[in-house]
């Protein structure tokens, strides 16, 4: 049997972290909403039929494309995420993919949403989008306080 997972602060920076990444209702909702003023915007502007239509069009198309991607989790996202206590980051995809990855600078650490721009090693590039509903709480937890506060480096050995 497994030893039970460190949830003492300590434990937040040691060891593997494992979050399973599923749907989520409040990113679907928040999609929905976002893409539905924005579609409201348009129609309710000044501009020509022909070009507010096509607008629409687009706004239709692309929120469609951003909930069946990140708010249903389908196509090319992320499924699971492991970082190790050493910083080391690999994912799973939703097509079962494995791959080390690196964690690029513009992401976002809030209490409710964390989003995690990322490379792995064949340059190819994943946003991971974690919202409160989608992963379990405590890991949820563990993993902004990692990133809060990642690994100090060790110094590049010196010569004497």
């Amino acid at each position: 049997m497994a030893p039970a997972p460190d949830r003492s602060a300590a434990g937040a920076f040691q060891g593997l972290l494992l979050l399973a990444v599923g749907p989520s209702r409040l990113l679907s909702l928040a999609i929905v909403a976002a893409y539905g003023a924005a579609t409201l915007a348009t129609l309710l502007a000044g501009i020509p039929p022909v070009a507010r239509w096509l607008l629409v069009g687009i706004l239709l198309a692309d929120g469609g494309r951003a909930l069946r991607r990140h708010g249903l989790r389908s196509g090319d996202t992320v499924r699971e995420i492991r970082l190790r206590g050493d910083g080391r980051l690999r994912i799973r995809a939703v097509d079962g993919t494995l791959a080390d990855c690196t964690l690029l600078p513009g992401g976002l650490i809030a209490d409710w949403l964390t989003v995690l721009p990322l490379r792995t090693k064949a340059g190819h590039r994943y946003t991971a989008i974690l919202v409160a509903d989608n992963v379990d709480p405590a890991e949820f937890r563990r993993l902004r306080v990692r990133l809060r506060f990642p690994p100090a480096q060790k110094p590049p050995p010196t010569k004497a």
